[in-house]
């Protein structure tokens, strides 16, 4: 069984009461026995939702609907699924979910959404107060034009992936905890060095994220490989100083053996590389990466991995580039012959019981409360895949809607390192300047979105492929960077930037 032992999650928590006045969710048929059926585009990053399974049966009970999902289950290709759905638009299902928020909108503005915009008061109580709540959901949920297509989904935890350390390897290098960049500069020439493992073959720095590395460890200097909108003007991170300066560093640790020298190939490295008690830091989602000292304590005693806080970055700053946004969601195709059923449903995701079934899935059945916090029962703990494969197979996590409660986050844990480094995020919320957005959500007009996708699909290889080339030592950072900076500028990133201002002034 696995306790909430931190934050509760009371029937009208504050997490959820703080959203608005929620309202009584009546099943569309009240007055009759009569189920909805309703069909469901539902592939969300190759998962194609079972409906049949225990939590979302009980929801669509509970809303008077019937759902079947249009893909196959077999399918394993969003953007095939996507491209095979909108190709027979007289046939399009009731509901479409999408994890493409430019998808969504630009099915939306060619017709095939309905506009929820005039829907949303009569129908949608719980999403108005979510919406009032937190203004960037909202935000994420409306188009260019001003038009709501989708009802998009949320964590209400911002903080997603932190810097984690092996405590066990700075108790045997003799070091305290890293609090500027230097610092952990030091300690991971520490573990280069002074054998922690007692083997010798220590990786300092790895990384399970291949192709997005470079732009976590640039995080360490307020920078990264995108755009970002800081202070309201939108940059493009590898025009700036601070990648200039971030850059010459990730070159200088990987030259000293500091970052593991497959970075950019190794297949699951956290887990390969934990597993030989060989990694030392990382940035990844705690919750996951701590589960290690558990799951790892008869093979590597003493192993102790911790979330350490946000490093004083070269000027002076504690910046945190990677915090949860707003994400793609639900919307209502023009085929929808009962759109109230359909609007009813997904409301109903963001009522204190959605959320809680969402959550938590059914009580004594998937959870129990127990001097009154909830508690995952066998059902879920037992899941060879970990407690958030067993919320899956339960049928908690269905793609079509709601706001993940901070609790939830606080449930998955199963050690006190992450429930610590939880709270030691949640306690500095400067660390997430509200005037700094790495993952901004722009909202382009069709025409721009085309153009921009464009000089991206130039821009974006080129830089990989740059970035790549100086870590591995193949070309020279020092060298290359002004002429890198001239080639950008052939690619029209000046374009880009212009049309992505552009984007987040329409909204303001």
């Amino acid at each position: 069984m696995n306790k909430i032992t931190r934050r509760e999650f009371l029937r009208g928590s504050a997490a959820v009461v703080a959203m608005g006045a929620i309202a009584p969710v009546m099943s569309v048929n009240a007055e009759s026995d009569e189920v909805v059926e309703l069909t469901v585009h539902d592939i969300y990053n190759s998962t194609v939702v079972d409906f049949s399974l225990p939590a979302i049966t009980r929801i669509q009970e509970i809303c008077g609907v019937h759902l079947t999902n249009t893909v196959a289950s077999s399918a394993t290709d969003d953007d095939q699924a996507w491209t095979l759905m909108i190709s027979s638009p007289d046939s399009m299902p009731d509901i479409i979910v999408s994890s493409s928020m430019e998808n969504m909108e630009k099915l939306g503005a060619d017709g095939g959404l309905l506009v929820l915009n005039d829907y949303l008061d009569e129908y949608c109580p719980n999403i108005v107060a979510a919406f009032e709540k937190y203004p960037e959901l909202k935000s994420a949920s409306t188009a260019c034009d001003g038009n709501i297509y989708e009802i998009c989904g949320m964590k209400e935890m911002v903080s997603s992936f932190t810097y984690v350390i092996r405590q066990d390897w700075l108790d045997a290098v003799g070091a305290e905890m890293p609090t500027t960049v230097d610092e952990l500069h030091e300690v991971l020439l520490k573990f280069k060095s002074e054998d922690p493992n007692g083997n010798g073959d220590e990786i300092p720095v790895i990384s399970r994220w291949q192709s997005d590395f470079v732009g976590h460890i640039l995080g360490l200097w307020d920078s990264g490989t995108g755009l970002l909108v800081r202070d309201g003007k939108v940059e493009f991170q590898p025009m700036e100083e601070n990648f200039k300066v971030g850059m010459a560093n990730v070159v200088q640790w990987y030259a000293e053996g500091l970052i593991d020298p497959e970075v950019f190939t190794r297949e699951d490295a956290r887990n390969v590389l934990y597993g030989e008690n060989r990694g030392g830091f990382t940035i990844d989602w705690p919750a996951s990466t701590t589960q290690y000292n558990q799951s790892l304590a008869d093979t590597v005693p003493g192993f102790n991995n911790v979330v350490m806080g946000v490093p004083v970055d070269q000027n002076g700053n504690q910046y945190m580039k990677f915090k949860s946004t707003p994400y793609a969601g639900t919307g209502i195709s023009i085929n929808c012959k009962n759109v109230e059923a359909a609007l009813t449903l997904i409301d109903f995701l963001y009522s204190e019981e959605g959320q809680i079934l969402s959550t938590y899935g059914i009580e004594g059945e998937s959870y129990t409360i127990e001097d009154g916090e909830y508690v995952f029962g066998d059902v879920i703990t037992s899941d060879e895949g970990g407690i958030t494969s067993g919320r899956e197979n339960f049928g908690c996590i269905h793609h079509l809607g709601g706001i993940d409660p901070v609790e939830l986050e606080y449930a998955i844990v199963t050690n006190e390192e992450t429930l610590e480094g939880y709270e030691l995020y949640s306690e500095n919320a400067d660390w997430y300047p509200t005037d700094l957005y790495n993952d901004y959500n722009f909202k382009y007009t069709s025409d721009e979105l085309q153009e921009v996708t464009l000089i991206l699909s130039s821009i974006e290889s080129y830089v990989n492929e740059k970035c790549q080339s100086w870590i591995l030592g193949s070309s020279d950072f020092e060298a290359e960077y002004d002429s890198f900076i001239s080639e950008l500028s052939v690619r029209s990133v000046d374009r880009l930037i212009e049309l992505a201002q552009a984007a987040y002034d329409r909204v303001q």
